[in-house]
């Protein structure tokens, strides 16, 4: 093997590694931001006494009601459940 080989093989390694790692660099900022979301979210609900409209806008996507008063709750927060 010449030495060209080598370090392009070497280079190879070293840019897949780096796009490896800026891809879970991405993921993690991701992960934290949204943590960061629920955080603050959750600080702003601890100082409520009541369900305000902007509260249940921030909380709520979406919810369906069905025959038999049997309700389904579509929470804006991930692994967010009454």
């Amino acid at each position: 093997m010449t030495a060209k080989t080598v370090y392009d093989s070497e280079l190879v390694h070293v840019k897949q590694l780096c796009s490896t790692l800026s891809a879970q660099t991405r993921q993690a900022r991701k992960e934290k931001a949204e943590k960061e979301k629920t955080l603050e979210i959750a600080r702003s609900i601890s100082n409520e006494s009541r369900l305000s409209t902007e509260l249940s806008d921030l909380l709520i996507e979406q919810v369906k009601v069905y025959p038999g008063n049997h309700i389904e709750v579509s929470w804006r927060l991930l692994d967010f459940s009454v």
